[in-house]
C-alpha cells in the first residue's frame, strides 16, 4: 500500500475490477486510442448491444505538465458534451481541484460539479458539489490509514441534498491492506446494505477474488467468486461465478503491437440456453 491511502470510492477496487473488468457479455465493444507529439490524446469508441442500441462516443485530452492542468472534452451520440478541467498540485501540494460541465443541444440539460480532493501520507478527503434542477448536492469522504506500508484503512462517505435539507447517504468502511491481500468491507445507507470482499495475489501468475452482499428485507445473500491467471504471454483468462448460478469467462490477448482483443461469455450453469457473449477490440499507438 502506498502512503497516501485510496479515496472512499476506489476501496475494495481490487476485488470489483477481477470480478467486473473484461466481461463485456452482450456486446461488441471497440475502442481506439492515440496520442499526438504535442501530448494530445485522442480517444474513439463505441459498442453495439444485444437490443440493438448503439453508442459511440469520441474523447481529446489535453494535458499541460508544468502547469498541473488536464482539459477534456467528450462528445457522444446521444449527443451529449461533457468538458472537464483538472488543476492539481498548483495552490497546495496534494490538492487536486476538477470542474466538469455537461450539456444536451438537443434538450438544453445542463449540469455541472465542481470536485476536489487533497492527500496527504495516511489521508485521502474528497468534497463534491453536484449541480442540478433539483437543487445541488453535496458529498464529503475521508479515508484515514494507520501504517504507510501495510494495516488498516478507516473511511466514512455522506451525501446531503441541500433542496431537502436531508442527509441522503451514510456510508463507513473499514479495509485491511497489504501488496498481495485486501480485506473491504462496508456498510451503506445507514446500515441497510452490508458488503465485504477480499481480494489475494496468490502468486504473479494468479489472482483471486470472492465478493458478499446483502440488505435488509433481504432473507439471502448474494455472493460472487472469481479467479485471473496471467500466461507468459501476456494473455490473461479469468473466471467468475456467483450465488444465482451465473458463469462468467474471458479471454483477453495482444493479437499485434496495439491490438488487444477480449472474448467472453456468461450463462446460467441451470440453463444452458441463457447464455450471452461478448467481443471487444482495442487499439492503441
Amino acid at each position: 500500500m502506498s502512503c497516501t491511502p485510496p479515496s472512499y470510492s476506489d476501496l475494495g477496487k481490487k476485488a470489483s475490477d477481477l470480478l467486473s473488468k473484461g466481461f463485456t457479455v452482450g456486446q461488441v465493444k471497440l475502442d481506439a486510442s492515440s496520442r499526438a507529439k504535442n501530448k494530445s490524446e485522442f480517444k474513439v469508441g463505441g459498442f453495439a448491444g444485444n437490443d440493438g442500441r448503439v453508442l459511440g462516443n469520441f474523447e481529446i485530452k489535453r494535458k499541460v505538465p508544468c502547469h498541473g492542468v488536464t482539459l477534456t472534452g467528450k462528445w457522444n451520440t446521444d449527443n451529449v458534451l461533457n468538458t472537464s478541467l483538472v488543476v492539481e498540485n498548483q495552490f497546495v501540494q496534494g490538492l487536486k481541484n476538477t470542474l466538469e460541465m455537461s450539456i444536451s443541444p438537443a434538450t438544453g440539460k445542463k449540469s455541472g460539479k465542481v470536485k476536489t480532493a487533497y492527500k496527504r501520507p495516511n489521508l485521502h478527503t474528497t468534497a463534491d458539489v453536484d449541480f442540478n434542477a433539483a437543487g445541488p448536492i453535496i458529498r464529503a469522504s475521508a479515508v484515514a490509514a494507520g501504517s504507510p506500508a501495510c494495516g488498516w484503512i478507516a473511511g466514512y462517505n455522506a451525501a446531503f441534498n441541500t433542496a431537502k435539507n436531508q442527509l441522503t447517504s451514510s456510508d463507513f468502511s473499514i479495509d485491511y491492506v497489504c501488496d498481495d491481500f485486501t480485506l473491504h468491507t462496508a456498510c451503506q445507507n445507514y446500515g441497510a446494505e452490508f458488503h465485504t470482499s477480499l481480494y489475494h495475489r496468490v502468486s504473479k501468475a494468479l489472482e483471486t477474488a470472492a465478493k458478499m452482499s446483502w440488505s435488509t428485507g433481504s432473507t439471502a445473500a448474494q455472493l460472487q467468486i472469481g479467479g485471473k491467471y496471467y500466461m507468459q504471454d501476456g494473455s490473461s483468462a479469468a473466471l467468475r461465478l456467483n450465488s444465482s448460478g451465473v458463469l462468467g469467462v474471458n479471454y483477453i490477448t495482444r493479437v499485434s503491437s496495439g491490438v488487444e482483443l477480449t472474448l467472453s461469455a456468461q450463462g446460467d450453469v441451470r440453463n444452458l440456453n441463457g447464455h450471452r457473449l461478448g467481443l471487444g477490440l482495442d487499439f492503441s499507438t
